[in-house]
């Protein structure tokens, strides 16, 4: 009953996060790493002047409507982490520093993954330039977090270490950037987005824009056909950076998924296996029963019993049994399956309606595996019973 109630929590956690928004589209878009050497991005402007001309380029190969860079894809792929300061919650000394999660972006990567610019505006071209106001986006929890019930465009962020503000000028939809189940770590405390260039802010305090980005590319085609043709658009700036992990990103979600999928699957099997067990104890209980109790159910035809009441006896006989361990089961699943809560997605360990289902699931293989015995004490001859030893 515990295992069955298990593997039931974990299903339907899986159902419902199978059909949880990730906040971005994942459908006609292939990703591809670009690893530059870390020193490749320290002369200044360098780095951008190649992703500037890749993307440029990777524009112009048939079938490719849009691309965009990012330094890591959302459910894991990285970001840049650092200390920061929000300009209307000074922090006091001693007390805990608010610690954000960066996604570095070109200006056409929340139009690509279909991430909603929910106020203000998105990131242009102008943004990137080395005279230009440092600006970043924040998400919708990030805004709601710092600036309860007020329109967070024009409030202003920092690095720790930096004097100079960025000012907010959009919200955007929250993205599971961290994984499947969570917008981020428990202890980062916002998300913001900042545009690729000069003001990116890294995490390590460089003032270089990270080298190694992935481009998303909207595009009909699939990453074999696309291949190709985009190491050749990187070969052509510089023969000496790699192109990897192409794929389409897809691909990504389903292996954000395996984790859970797998885990639902294997508690699955073993349910499978305790429910095969369970009913064939109870099967091998009530035969043993029914052949220890032979010559008291022939006396009881004997004395006129119907053959339908013998059957109501044994069947009785072992849904006893199974309510019995049906109610030690739960009680059993409301304390032991609280360890399994960080395994969950949108259902709680005491979950009633599988519990429900599952008592009633026990219950009707119980009475299956009890039918069989059942018949068979039905078919007792009386005077054969009398005589059994």
């Amino acid at each position: 009953m515990i295992l069955v109630i298990a593997a039931g929590l974990l299903v339907k956690s899986l159902w419902i996060l199978s059909g949880t928004n990730p906040g971005f589209r994942s459908e006609h878009v292939v990703t591809a790493r670009i690893t530059p050497n870390e020193s490749f991005c320290e002369v200044p402007g360098r780095c951008l002047a190649f992703y500037d001309e890749l993307l440029n380029r990777t524009r112009a190969i048939p079938g490719v409507e849009n691309v965009a860079a990012v330094n890591g894809l959302p459910l894991g792929a990285g970001a840049e982490i650092f200390p920061g300061a929000v300009e209307a919650h000074p922090t006091p000394a001693g007390a805990h520093v608010p610690m954000f999660w960066e996604k570095i972006v070109t200006p056409d990567y929340l139009q690509i993954m279909k991430i909603p610019l929910l106020r203000g505006r998105g990131f242009t071209q102008a943004d990137a330039g080395a005279n230009a106001e440092g600006v970043v986006l924040v998400s919708k929890s990030t805004a709601e977090h710092f600036w309860p019930g007020k329109d967070a465009v024009g409030e202003h962020i920092r690095p720790n270490w930096e004097k100079e503000w960025r000012t907010v000028v959009g919200v955007v939809s929250d993205v599971r950037e961290y994984s499947i189940t969570q917008n981020s770590a428990g202890w980062i405390d916002g998300v913001m987005y900042a545009p690729y260039g000069p003001h990116a802010i890294r995490g390590s305090g460089s003032s270089a824009p990270p080298a190694e980005m992935t481009l998303v590319i909207e595009t009909s085609k699939d990453q074999i056909q696309i291949a190709s043709e985009l190491q050749d658009a990187v070969a052509g700036l510089n023969h000496d950076v790699p192109v990897s992990a192409i794929s389409p990103l897809k691909s990504w979600v389903s292996e954000a998924m395996a984790e859970p999928r797998s885990t639902s699957a294997l508690f699955a099997v073993f349910a499978g296996l305790a429910l095969l067990l369970g009913a064939v104890g109870i099967y091998g209980v009530i035969s043993y029963s029914v052949a220890q109790r032979t010559r008291e159910i022939g006396i009881r035809m004997a004395l006129g019993a119907r053959r339908q009441e013998v059957l109501v006896l044994v069947v009785g006989q072992g849904a006893k049994l199974a309510l019995g361990g049906v109610a030690i089961g739960i009680a059993g699943g409301l304390i032991l399956t609280r360890l399994m809560s960080g395994l969950l997605y949108g259902v709680h360990t005491s979950d009633p309606v599988t519990y429900c289902v599952v008592a009633i699931l026990l219950m009707l293989v119980a009475l299956v595996a009890s039918f069989m015995p059942a018949r068979r004490a039905m078919r007792v001859d009386p005077m054969d019973a009398l005589r059994y030893e």
